[in-house]
């Protein structure tokens, strides 16, 4: 039998879906025989179905769960619904919250995408970006005297780190109001004397806060208080201890509260207590009440955008993976540390972390990318962020080939950005104003390492108007 050759193809060729044209290849020559051209076309397509079948998935308040979700009229209704629905998801699918939309939920994520397809969580519609908001409201204000309120919280964690009022974040009480104590004497590694409590009544279960260095300020649970003696929770494994010379005060009780908006929280009782001269129930108050609304967890090749991450207790963005991306991600009220970021190959850009109390970002893995962000309002307070080392930080970079590009810090508690470990570092073109502010013995950048550290380099331009 004899078989005719087919010309080269030199023209796009397209596949039509849904009456949609998507281009499958610029320019493609083929030569093969007439009797297997239909065969050869057909597996052509196949492989590029994934491109064909990817889905959006919707989620919005005014949802359904039991829709299909692929469509804005037929969106979900909860996070939780995408927590469960992972299984369905394929490489190029995208996940798209409503803007305007505020869940009050966690999402955590594990689905990978591949390096041709990522699997995309962002946005649609107009208005502000949806938002993952793990506060909680508190209602339900009883008097306890005057200006004196409290509200039982039993569903509140073992430790509330921030409340709001009227969306400002508002430290503790503290005694004193506005100046420091000093130990008389020290009688042990937990405890010290000193006559200026011999007035105060009971304020076991508040917190002592202990300057025991330049660069510490240490946070201690108060086991008892016997006239003017202090007893507190210091584990053994603490390095820095108070001395005579070393400043303290007190903070989280009841028994501290004199000023408007001062507030603190009995973790046995699971009650909030605030200072006001109106009823709470004027004011919009509220407390961080979960960890992590946006927990990703092994998702490779995988963006997330256009999404706001609000009021979390503990830490707001958990991310662990390969080759994520996030882009205009707005971190807000953050109860104790905004961004823990590991894994390799990630980049981090155009995004917002504000008002955090304790550490702004930790930043592990290989080949990590921080460009274009904000990093504002950190640590301010005395005694509200994280006891012990680390603490206060801006920005910690402890992975190799780490890169922090064209970011702003403003206002940090302590050190602006301190890259202590790895190799092959490059700090550039970065903007850092007001660091110290909380502690000192610091900078606005902060390194140190082994003779063996190499390449580690901070280029300008480099603005530090302190």
């Amino acid at each position: 039998m004899k078989y005719k050759e087919v010309k080269t193809i030199k023209k796009p060729i397209q596949s039509y879906f849904l009456g949609l044209t998507i281009l499958i290849g610029s320019t493609i020559s083929l030569t093969f025989y007439s009797r297997y051209r239909r065969v050869s076309l057909t597996l052509l397509l196949l492989f590029y179905t994934p491109f064909l079948f990817a889905t959006n998935y919707y989620v919005s308040n005014a949802g359904n769960d039991a829709a299909t979700g692929k469509s804005p009229s037929s969106a979900w209704k909860t996070i939780a619904k995408v927590n469960t629905s992972q299984a369905v998801f394929l490489p190029g699918d995208s996940i798209l919250l409503q803007r305007g939309s505020v869940f009050y939920e966690s999402m955590l994520f594990t689905k990978a995408g591949t390096a041709a397809q990522r699997i995309y969580v962002g946005a649609y519609g107009t208005g502000n970006n949806p938002v993952l908001d793990a506060g909680k409201t508190l209602t339900g204000w009883v008097s306890k005297g005057t200006n004196l309120w409290e509200v039982s919280c039993p569903d509140c964690p073992s430790y509330v780190n921030a409340l709001t009022v009227n969306n400002a974040l508002v430290p503790m009480g503290r005694y004193p109001d506005d100046t420091n104590l000093y130990p008389d004497a020290i009688g042990s590694a937990t405890s010290f004397s000193d006559a200026d409590l011999s007035s105060l009544a009971d304020f076991t279960g508040g917190e002592v806060i202990i300057r025991t260095q330049h660069w510490i300020f240490d946070r201690w649970t108060i086991n008892s208080k016997t006239c003017s003696t202090l007893s507190y929770a210091q584990p053994a494994s603490a390095y820095y201890f108070a001395s005579t010379s070393t400043y303290y005060f007190l903070q989280n009780h009841l028994s501290f509260l004199n000023r408007d908006k001062e507030w603190a929280y009995d973790s046995v009782a699971k009650k909030v207590y605030i200072y006001l001269a109106a009823n709470p129930s004027t004011y919009d108050i509220r407390v961080t009440a979960r960890d992590e609304p946006l927990k990703v967890n092994g998702a490779n090749y995988t963006k997330f955008e256009n999404l706001t991450l609000a009021m979390a207790n503990n830490l707001a963005l958990n991310g662990y993976g390969f080759y994520q991306l996030y882009k205009n991600i707005k971190i807000d009220k953050s109860g104790k540390n905004g961004l823990l970021l590991d894994g390799a190959n990630t980049t981090f850009s155009n995004c917002q972390m504000l008002n955090v109390q304790n550490n702004m970002a930790g930043i592990g893995g290989p080949n990590m990318l921080l460009a274009d962000n904000l990093f504002q309002d950190n640590s301010l307070w005395p005694g509200m962020g994280q006891g012990g080392e680390n603490a206060y930080y801006g920005v910690v970079l402890y992975g190799q080939s780490q890169t922090f590009l064209r970011n702003r810090i403003d206002r940090c508690g302590f050190l602006g950005v301190n890259f202590a470990d790895g190799n092959n570092m490059l700090i550039k073109n970065n903007y850092i104003s007001s660091v110290c502010l909380t502690k000192d013995d610091g900078a606005a950048n902060y390194t140190y390492g082994t003779s063996t550290n190499t390449n580690r380099r901070i280029v300008g331009p480099f603005l530090i108007p302190i």
